[in-house]
C-alpha cells in the first residue's frame, strides 16, 4: 500500500524546468527595471481563487490532487509582471481521486506519507516558495527537451505534451521545496484585466531534485520501490492576483478607527478626534524652481501666489501643557483661481509606525488598554512598530515652535506631467525661519510663541522640497524610510502672513486625497484610509456642531 502512494511525492508550486539562457534573460531585464523611475505596482494574489495542482504517476496508476496558495503577490511595471512571490501550503496537500468512502482509508494513509519525511517532510518545511525573477516574451521557437521516460500506460505527459495552450510568456525564477533551492523555468499565459491578471501554465518537474524521495536511511525494498515511481510530475497552476488600486478595505475599520481616537483622546463636540488643540493660519503658495512643472503639470505651481487656508496642531488630545516637546501636524488648502483646492496635510513624523490600517487600529486599541501584553501582541503582529520604536527612542527631541519645525508627507505619492509621465516622490516643507529657543522648564503657549516669530519677521515661510524616489524605495509602505542620497526640487514656498485662534481652517476637512491633477496617490494602504477616517470624523463633529447650533 504504501509503495502504491509514493507517487505523488511532489506538490510543487508554478515553477520550473530550467533554461540555460535564464540568468541572461534576467540580467537583460534587471537592466531594463533599472530605467524605470516608478515602483511596480503590487497585485496581491488572491487564495480564495488560485490554486497549485500536481499529478503523479507509476506504471499501474495516477493520482492527482491540489496544494494551496497561502499567500503571494506580483509586482507588474506597466503590462509587465517584472517579479513576485508565491507561498504554497504544503500542510494543505490533498487527493482528489480518492474518495471519502471505501477509499478514504488508503487516501489517509497516502497522505499522511506523503507528509512525512520520506517525502515532504512538512513539518520541518511546511511552506514552499517560488521567487519570480523576471518574465520574458514566449517565442514559438523556443526549444522544450522532453525527458526519457520507460514506457507504461501511466506515463506522464512531456514537457511538450504538458504545455499551456498558447503560452505568451515564459517566467523565471527560484523554487524551493524541502529546503533545496533551484532555478527553474516554465511556460505561462498571462492574461491582463483591468482589475486583476490571470496567470495559467502546466509544467514537469523532476521530484528528486528537490530530494522528494526516500531518504539513505530508507530500506532496501523501500528503494526499490522508489525507483518504478516516475520521477517525473505534472503540475499545473491557475492563478489571479488583484489591482492594487482598489484594495479591499474593512469599511467598518473608519469608525472603529474614529471610535478609538475618542476613547483615548476623549469626545470634544464639534472638535476634531485628533489634533484637537491647535489654531488657524494663512497666506501664499508660489512656485519657486520652475523645473517642477517638467515633472507635474498642477496648477498650484503657479507663476503668481495662490490663496492658502490651513491649520497648525498638536498630535493627540486637548493641550493642557504645551511644554514638553511632541509630534506636530500642518495642514493647509492651496486655493486655485477657479476656486478648486489641494489638500497637504503632514506631520513631524519621519515615518509611520506601522504599514497597514489595521495595524494603527490595533496601535490604538494598545494605547488605550496601556496593557504592556498588547504592545507586545502589535510588535509580533506588525514587525516595522519595533524599527519605529527604536528610531525615536534614539532621536533628540527639543521643544521648538511651529514655525521652526519640518513637517513631511511620510506617505508618497506621484506626479504626473503633460505627457502622462509619472514619478513617484515625497515632499517636506522646510522651515526658512529664525531659530527660536523655548525653554521648557517654563509654561509655553504655542500660539503666543509663534506670533512673536510672525510678528518679527513679518512672514514666516516653508519651503517644498521634493524627494524622488530612488529604485529601491518602498513606495506603498509609509513605516519605511526613504534613506541615502534622492535627487531633491525645492519646488515651491509656503508663507503665511497671519494666525488666528480661531478661524476659517476650523470647518476643513483636509483629506490628502483632494488632490489637483499632476498629483496622483500611491497605493500606500496607509494613504487610501486616511480618507475615510477623515471623513467619519468629520461628519460626527459636523453632527455635533449643528446640534449645538440647534440649542
Amino acid at each position: 500500500m504504501k509503495s502504491s502512494y509514493l507517487l505523488i511525492m511532489l506538490f510543487a508550486l508554478p515553477v520550473l524546468f530550467s533554461c540555460r539562457n535564464d540568468q541572461k534573460e534576467e540580467k537583460n531585464q534587471a537592466a531594463n527595471k533599472s530605467e524605470a523611475k516608478i515602483e511596480a505596482l503590487r497585485y496581491r494574489i488572491d487564495t480564495k481563487t488560485s490554486i497549485t495542482t500536481y499529478v503523479g504517476s507509476k506504471p499501474t496508476g495516477k493520482h492527482n490532487g491540489r496544494v494551496a496558495i497561502s499567500k503571494g503577490f506580483f509586482e507588474v511595471n506597466g503590462d509587465q509582471i517584472t517579479g513576485g512571490k508565491v507561498i504554497l501550503d504544503m500542510n494543505s496537500i490533498s487527493v482528489d481521486d480518492l474518495g471519502d468512502d471505501k477509499e478514504a482509508m488508503g487516501k489517509s494513509v497516502l497522505l499522511n506519507h506523503l507528509k512525512s519525511n520520506d517525502f515532504l517532510d512538512v513539518e520541518n518545511y511546511p511552506t514552499g516558495e517560488f521567487t519570480i525573477t523576471s518574465v520574458v516574451p514566449y517565442k514559438g521557437n523556443t526549444n522544450i527537451n522532453d525527458t526519457k521516460q520507460f514506457e507504461s500506460k501511466y506515463k506522464p505527459a512531456s514537457r511538450t505534451e504538458n504545455i499551456i495552450e498558447a503560452p505568451t510568456h515564459k517566467m523565471l525564477g527560484i523554487l524551493r521545496l524541502r529546503g533545496v533551492s533551484k532555478r527553474v523555468s516554465f511556460p505561462v499565459r498571462i492574461e491582463q484585466l483591468k482589475t486583476k491578471i490571470k496567470l495559467e501554465a502546466k509544467f514537469n518537474i523532476d521530484r528528486t531534485q528537490w530530494n522528494i524521495k526516500y531518504g539513505e536511511e530508507a530500506s532496501v525494498t523501500d528503494k526499490i520501490k522508489d525507483k518504478f515511481i516516475y520521477n517525473t510530475v505534472n503540475l499545473g497552476f491557475n492563478v489571479e492576483a488583484i489591482h492594487p488600486s482598489k484594495p479591499k478595505l474593512d469599511p467598518s475599520l473608519a469608525p472603529k478607527i474614529v471610535d478609538v481616537f475618542e476613547k483615548k483622546f476623549d469626545i470634544h463636540e464639534g472638535k476634531r478626534r485628533n489634533h484637537i488643540s491647535g489654531f488657524c493660519f494663512s497666506g501664499s503658495f508660489v512656485v519657486k524652481d520652475l523645473s517642477i512643472k517638467e515633472i507635474s503639470k498642477s496648477k498650484i505651481f503657479a507663476n503668481t501666489p495662490l490663496r492658502v487656508i490651513g491649520r497648525f496642531s498638536h498630535k493627540g488630545g486637548v493641550k493642557k501643557e504645551e511644554s514638553k516637546s511632541g509630534e506636530y501636524g500642518m495642514a493647509f488648502e492651496v486655493i486655485l483661481e477657479d476656486g478648486s483646492t489641494q489638500n497637504f496635510s503632514m506631520n513631524t513624523l519621519d515615518f509611520f509606525p506601522v504599514k497597514s490600517p489595521e495595524g494603527f487600529y490595533q496601535l490604538m486599541q494598545a494605547k488605550v488598554s496601556g496593557k504592556p501584553e498588547d504592545f507586545k501582541k502589535l510588535k509580533q503582529d506588525h514587525p516595522e512598530f519595533k524599527n519605529f520604536k527604536s528610531h525615536y527612542k534614539n532621536k533628540t527631541k527639543v521643544l521648538k515652535t511651529f514655525a521652526n519645525h519640518q513637517f513631511n508627507s511620510v506617505n508618497a505619492f506621484y506626479l504626473e506631467n503633460e505627457k502622462k509621465e509619472k514619478i513617484a516622490v515625497r515632499w517636506s516643507f522646510v522651515p526658512q525661519n529664525e531659530e527660536i529657543s523655548l525653554d521648557d522648564s517654563k509654561k509655553i503657549d504655542f500660539f503666543k510663541e509663534t506670533q512673536k516669530a510672525l510678528n518679527k519677521s513679518k512672514k514666516l515661510t516653508w519651503e517644498m522640497v521634493v524627494t524622488i524616489a530612488n529604485e529601491n524605495d518602498k513606495i506603498n509602505d509609509a513605516s519605511s524610510l526613504w534613506a541615502g542620497e534622492h535627487q531633491q526640487i525645492v519646488a515651491a514656498v509656503l508663507t503665511i502672513d497671519k494666525i488666528e485662534k480661531v478661524g476659517d481652517c476650523e470647518d476643513k476637512n483636509f483629506d490628502p486625497l483632494q488632490l489637483q491633477a499632476g498629483f496622483l496617490p500611491s497605493n500606500d494602504p496607509i494613504l487610501k484610509f486616511r480618507s475615510p477616517v477623515y471623513a467619519a470624523a468629520f461628519v460626527r463633529r459636523l453632527q455635533e456642531a449643528k446640534k449645538m447650533d440647534n440649542h
